[in-house]
């Protein structure tokens, strides 16, 4: 605790300090050489022997400073302050050198971000590791005329181990999957749906959404802040069309986020009945065509 007090009195008194450290230096010096003429030399050769004895007066002062003070942080201070100097003294150097900072750590940040959310981070769902994406491929020769897919709303990518491959299904298909209950605990299936015409509290606004089967939000171990969710009742045939809606447009067009609940809303001029949960902005509505 003393030596922290007595270095934090160095950088309070610096200046003094260092005056009285450059006058000590010098009453040893004058001592020493005044010692070296009482035994008969010179007086220029006694200021050289003296200054032999004492040493380097930078070094010695240095040694001192490092005692007084942090030296890091001295250094640290010295250096911030020359790299000032010059950056005043060079603005056009300096501009250049910001804006390749700037890029370089703006195009990072962007790139981790990036591959932090599309690899790294979670889904926001009850238990991500037990999702699993279903696809289908075919191999050899064959091509998508030789498949039981006609035509699809999607795409199919080469895959160099399986070939030809898509995770778009045929709805039947998706079916007959479906009741294979010893495989999955819950199967579902989805299809994005973009530029929905959306009427709320006569307001109307294009959206985006998705159309999900009836085990979607099950299957994702969600639950809804009010209201309920899309079940799987809701996939029967006559059922009456429902949609959930996300907590920002719900609160945006009916005030209060739960006062949506039930409430009649048009998409793609066809009502439909609300229900709503704590989502990211996207609207959901039930049916699907392709799994």
């Amino acid at each position: 605790m003393i030596s922290f007090l007595r270095k934090l009195g160095w950088l309070t008194r610096r200046r003094s300090r260092e005056e009285q450290l450059s006058a000590e230096l010098q009453f040893h010096l004058e001592q020493e050489a005044e010692e070296r003429q009482a035994d008969g030399m010179g007086v220029e050769d006694a200021r050289w022997a003296a200054r032999r004895e004492l040493g380097n007066l930078s070094a010695v002062r240095e040694d001192t400073r490092a005692t007084w003070s942090w030296t890091p942080l001295e250094q640290l201070a010295q250096d911030l302050r020359y790299g000032t100097r010059t950056m005043l003294h060079n603005p056009a150097f300096t501009l250049l050198a910001v804006i390749s900072l700037a890029l370089g750590i703006g195009a990072n940040t962007a790139i981790y971000s990036f591959m932090e959310a599309l690899l790294m981070r979670s889904l926001p769902v009850a238990d991500p590791r037990t999702l699993v994406v279903l696809k289908w491929h075919f191999s050899g020769k064959k091509s998508v005329d030789d498949s039981v897919l006609h035509n699809m709303s999607g795409q199919i990518y080469d895959d160099p181990r399986t070939g030809p491959t898509s995770p778009v299904f045929p709805y039947p298909s998706f079916e007959s999957l479906r009741k294979s209950t010893d495989v999955f605990s819950t199967l579902f299936a989805y299809r994005p749906a973009r530029k929905l015409n959306v009427l709320v509290q006569e307001h109307a606004e294009v959206a985006n959404g998705e159309y999900v089967s009836g085990g979607y939000f099950q299957g994702l171990g969600v639950v809804p802040a009010a209201g309920r969710l899309i079940a799987g009742d809701d996939d029967r045939v006559g059922a009456p069309a429902v949609v959930v809606l996300s907590y920002a447009l719900a609160r945006e067009r009916f005030g209060e986020a739960a006062d949506a609940a039930g409430r009649a809303v048009m998409l793609n001029d066809s009502s439909v009945h609300c229900d709503w949960r704590d989502a990211t902005g996207i609207l959901r509505s039930r049916s699907v065509k392709n799994a």
